[in-house]
């Protein structure tokens, strides 16, 4: 034999709301007894950041700084050691790459590297090399004449 649900009214729903939230209440209670037995570790509130750090963290370096510099000498050796294509400062993932890593430093463009950083660093290098080179030749020079 089936049985019959109880007609769907007011009164009915009401009185299944109450006893839902009796049972709600008292396992509430449970639990924070549970919870009070237990130590919390005690967590400081955030620190809200000042108007002007906040805006520092947003604003770009400038293109003479130091930081600027290091990270721009940085993606030219990258290039150059790697000999990955200078086309590379414009692809998206290496964007968001620097971008994570620093999201003030702003990333010059291909034509920037292929003109002026890679130039500069062949010319550094060079330079380094020749008098590495020079020094070398001087010492053998002063061994040779003093016949060590």
């Amino acid at each position: 034999m089936e049985e019959h649900a109880a007609p769907v009214n007011t009164e009915n729903v009401l009185l299944y709301h109450k006893v839902k939230y009796d049972e709600y209440l008292q396992l509430r209670a449970t639990t924070s007894a549970t919870k009070t037995t237990q130590p919390q570790p005690k967590t400081s509130a955030p620190k809200q950041s000042s108007l002007e750090a906040s805006f520092t963290r947003s604003v770009p370096y400038e293109k003479k700084s130091r930081k600027w510099r290091d990270i721009t000498n940085a993606v030219t050796y990258h290039i150059a050691k790697d000999m990955v294509p200078i086309a590379t400062v414009e692809k998206e993932g290496f964007k968001t790459l620097l971008k994570t890593i620093d999201p003030r430093y702003e990333l010059p463009n291909r034509k920037y590297f292929a003109s002026e950083a890679l130039p500069q660093m062949y010319i550094e290098e060079s330079v380094s090399l020749f008098t590495l080179y020079r020094d070398s030749q001087l010492l053998s020079a002063i061994m040779t004449t003093q016949k060590i």
